[in-house]
């Protein structure tokens, strides 16, 4: 307990990583009050789990289309500069919502989405391949898992905030997620973050093409990456038929007020909190590819549970075990990105690897939507089957790294120490 809690003090000790935590925090929190604001306010809006699909597809769009461009110009470029600016073009983004007053003008919320999702294309993959650039290798999980732990506040308190101010005060959840990227702007722009070697300029297309072949190729040959990008893909489908399906099963199934739906992702959150503890109790016997597959197949088991739950009680209990397999999958897959992949080219790799993921996210929440929408599928079938397909794939990785692991062909790393401040919040 003691070695955990000097590694906790250790990382705070870090300046720049403190800044980069303190813009990673203000930012999600802001994130999530849009995200379930948005959730809400466009479903009130339209009366259609399409819209929410393609409110959602548009965000996604640009990780398909400009993902590895992105990847690259995160290797390419002062990766500080790039998050600056990403967070001061999201915040004058967020601010055109303010013009969304009937159910016509919707299609600002798929361009804001659009351009929401294209910044955070660039930003995501800098802050991630930034992290190893100023923690040690030996603090990298205790980083990865305080990033976690962020995620988590921001999913407490984000949607009860966001959910309850939805209808009536839209505008004013707007204003308060824009200034949440100027203040993360901020917060990175007093950061000293030491840039590594570039990789190389982009030149043209020939240069993408051939920096894409390469890429796919590392991704291909390495072991533990195809391992993690194998099972992460199965569950993209399942996880983009619940998030485009929460709302309308909270509103229509289980009857629930915008602020209950809001309990729901806390509740989601408190799961996510426990899971890191949990990984946290079981860091020095745990490997990250078992904390992935495990918790892939938690999340799927709970899933279904929560489908079949009939009351806002029984739902809520379910999203607890979501949540823990939720964390365990994220803090794993986190490490075993870092750990098995250069840092020169961790931006290209973690590109490559969520255009792929963006692809089956949005067929699944395209499928959800079409077959609830125009079939009269009820919700709670889809979400049965999607929790079936994620269960599913967490066990077929269970399975296939039992059989790696006894024939020594996977060189994983163990999580180490995951280290929690006391008492929660920042």
């Amino acid at each position: 307990m003691y070695q955990r809690l000097q590694s906790f003090v250790r990382l705070l000790k870090i300046r720049d990583y403190c800044l980069l935590w303190t813009a990673h925090l203000v930012s999600v929190i802001g994130d999530w009050a849009l995200t379930a604001a948005l959730l809400i306010f466009v479903y009130n809006l339209t009366g259609h789990k399409l819209s929410l699909s393609k409110m959602l597809i548009f965000e996604a769009m640009p990780v398909i289309l400009f993902g590895y461009p992105a990847g690259a110009l995160t290797d390419s470029l002062n990766r500080r500069r790039l998050m600056i600016a990403c967070d001061v073009l999201r915040a004058g983004a967020v601010l055109m919502l303010l013009f969304v007053h009937e159910p016509t003008d919707v299609w600002i919320v798929y361009m804001v989405g659009f351009s929401i999702g294209f910044f955070g294309l660039l930003f995501r993959p800098a802050r991630i391949a930034s992290i190893p650039n100023i923690v040690p290798k030996d603090l990298l999980v205790t980083a990865n898992s305080v990033a976690t732990f962020t995620e988590i506040c921001a999913m407490l308190l984000g949607p009860v905030i966001g959910a309850s101010l939805a209808f009536s005060f839209m505008g004013l959840v707007c204003v308060l997620d824009a200034a949440t990227f100027l203040l993360s702007a901020l917060a990175l722009w007093i950061a000293v973050i030491p840039q590594p070697a570039v990789a190389g300029r982009i030149k043209g297309i020939r240069d993408l093409w051939a920096g894409l072949r390469g890429t796919m190729f590392f991704m291909a040959s390495n072991l533990s990456i195809r391992f993690l990008t194998t099972i992460l893909a199965v569950v993209a489908v399942a996880v983009g038929a619940y998030n485009v399906l929460e709302v309308a099963f909270a509103k229509d199934n289980l009857r629930l007020t915008d602020s209950e739906f809001g309990l729901l992702i806390s509740f989601l959150a408190l799961g996510m909190f426990l899971g890191v503890l949990i990984c946290n109790a079981i860091a020095q016997e745990a490997h990250a590819s078992a904390l992935t597959a495990g918790g892939i197949a938690l999340f799927g088991a709970s899933l279904i549970a929560f489908s079949l739950s009939g009351s806002l009680v029984v739902a809520l209990v379910a999203l607890i075990p979501m949540g823990v397999g939720n964390a365990a999958a994220l803090i794993g897959s986190t490490t075993m990105f870092q750990v098995h992949t250069p840092n020169e080219v961790q931006g290209r790799v973690v590109s490559v690897f969520w255009i792929m993921y963006t692809l089956l996210n949005c067929f699944g929440m395209y499928v959800a939507s079409w077959v609830t929408d125009n079939l009269q599928i009820n919700v709670a079938q889809v979400l049965l089957a999607a929790g079936c397909l994620s269960l599913i794939g967490g066990l077929a990785g269970i399975s296939r790294l039992s059989v790696l692991q006894r024939t020594s062909l996977i060189a994983d790393t163990s999580t180490s120490q995951v280290v929690l401040p006391d008492g929660g919040g920042d």
